[in-house]
Parts: C-alpha cells; structure tokens; sequence
C-alpha cells in the first residue's frame, strides 16, 4: 500500500465500530505518531462500549477461543529472516493477527498458570485510555516493550504474528478495538530456509520443480560421531504464497486460517493449494485399511 505523501488527505478507514464511525484519518499500517494519537483513537474505539465487569471481560476472554489461531510450530518456516533494520510503529488490524508465540498450544484466550489473570488485568486498564495507561500497554514514546508483529503479506493482504504482547493483543481482542499499535517487522527476500528433514527436503525439490518456490536447494554434509548428518539449504528469491516452504499439512492449516481473514481470497486458479500443498491422507488411509486387514483376518 503506497502511503500518503505530504499535505495529502488520508481517507478514514471502513473499519466497523459499535455506533458511529470514528472521524479519525487512519489507514491500515499507517505510522504512529505520537502517544496522544494513540490515545484519542483508542478512546474512539470504546466510546460506544459498555463499561466491563470483571465477569463479562472473562466471559468475552472465552469468547476468544473461536478466532483464527495459528502457533509458532505451524508458522515457523513462514517467519523466517524478519527485517527488524527497517521496523515502523504502525498501526495493525486486530481481525488480521492470527499467529502468536504459544509454546503451550491452546487459543487466544489460553494463558500460562503463573500469569492467569493476566488478559483481563491488562483489559481493565485499556478500557481506561488515559496517556498513561496507553503508554504503559503500547509504549508508544519509550518504545522498549512494543507489542511486536511480524507482516506475512498473503495475496489479498497481510496476516500477523504477534513475536511480543501476546496478553496485551489479548486484551484489546477482549475490549473488541480494532486497531492497535506495534512495532511491525517484515519478511525480507532473498532468504535461506534449512532442513534436516527428507520429507520436507522432498517437497521443497517438488515445488522448485513446480515453479512454486523461485530458488535453488543445496545439500551439505554434516560431521557427526555416529554418522553423517545431511542438511538441506533452500535459497528462496520468491514464492508464490509466503508459506510455501511450510510443511504440507502446516501450509494447509495456514491457508485455511489466510481464507477466514481473506475469504475467496485463494482461489482455484491461481492459488491451486492441494497442489502446492498436496495431503498424504491417502497414504495414511491405505495404510490405516491395510493395518485394520491385518487384525480382521
């Protein structure tokens, strides 16, 4: 998206609020300028909000177990070479962040034992959109402890991975804003993935054949004190989806979750996904049928 030059009028955005829409020039990814912007919009994106019990800032944190969520093991390959150098506090939209650090699996609403609270500690002090609260959430003039989003630009637009401030991501899902400020990071070509993986070494040689993935694969050998070990670097200059080089069944998993933020946006044509990534469900089955067989004769 091309971003407005000086003395050009910015549209508002068509995000949907409860109410009336806020009179407030914002485009999405537009840069963040100072801590009382922040605060003026976040104050617009709850002035029509009721003020929140505890009970229902928990019950709205359940609530969150139904949005589009995506761990760092299935977006791994698709994170790759972030390019913090050129990082811009932007403002992000919230329907789009779909991917969060979460070594304990769950959802958006899950939280460690040791910080159970957290969300909705955080959700009560956002609803509050003083300077100080604002600053201490998003430290916007500080910039010490930004919330910070890595951009994977899919075909219709981006989706986010939240690298740190996954509670105060949380939070404003909880409050229903739709806007927050992060610090956003990029992925940058060209990059080089790896693997010791032969399954995935093979997928990666069938979409370089495909014209899936624009690059090459280099298979070096490892010393090691039992036997070789074999790692396969994939210089990647393009591709045609930023999670091409996932594993089949993770690209899937992204692409579904890309549909729900960007519906139709995938379509057949162009984005054919069970051939970029084709699922082994038939070799399973068949060796599901062939192991019931065994125990059926």
């Amino acid at each position: 998206m091309s971003e407005a030059g000086e003395g050009e009028i910015i549209q508002p955005s068509t995000y949907m609020f409860e109410g009336e829409k806020p009179d407030f020039p914002l485009i999405p990814e537009q840069e963040v300028t100072n801590l009382q912007q922040v605060t003026e919009f976040i104050s617009l994106q709850l002035q029509h909000s009721s003020k929140f019990t505890q009970e229902a800032l928990a019950e709205r944190q359940t609530d969150l177990q139904s949005r589009p969520h995506l761990g760092s093991h299935t977006l791994r390959h698709a994170l790759l070479n972030p390019d913090q150098n050129s990082a811009r506090f932007s403002w992000i939209e919230v329907d789009k962040i779909i991917g969060r650090q979460s070594p304990l699996g769950g959802d958006w609403s899950t939280e460690a034992k040791s910080r159970k609270g957290k969300i909705i500690m955080i959700a009560d002090i956002l609803s509050r959109p003083t300077d100080d609260n604002i600053e201490q959430i998003f430290s916007v003039n500080q910039k010490d402890e930004p919330i910070i989003a890595i951009a994977i630009n899919g075909p219709s637009g981006p989706i986010y991975y939240i690298e740190d401030g996954t509670h105060r991501t949380a939070a404003a899902m909880v409050l229903g804003i739709k806007s927050i400020p992060v610090n956003l990071w990029r992925i940058k070509y060209p990059l080089t993935d790896s693997t010791y993986n032969k399954d995935l070494t093979e997928q990666w040689r069938t979409k370089l054949r495909q014209g899936y993935i624009d690059g090459s694969l280099d298979i070096v050998q490892e010393a090691s004190e039992k036997c070789p070990r074999y790692r396969t670097n994939l210089a990647v200059n393009g591709e045609i989806l930023p999670w091409t080089r996932c594993p089949n069944g993770r690209g899937q998993e992204i692409s579904r979750a890309y549909a729900q933020v960007y519906p139709h946006s995938l379509n057949k044509e162009q984005y054919p996904i069970e051939q970029i990534f084709p699922s082994s469900s038939s070799k399973v089955g068949k060796l599901k049928s062939k192991i019931a067989g065994i125990f059926t004769k």
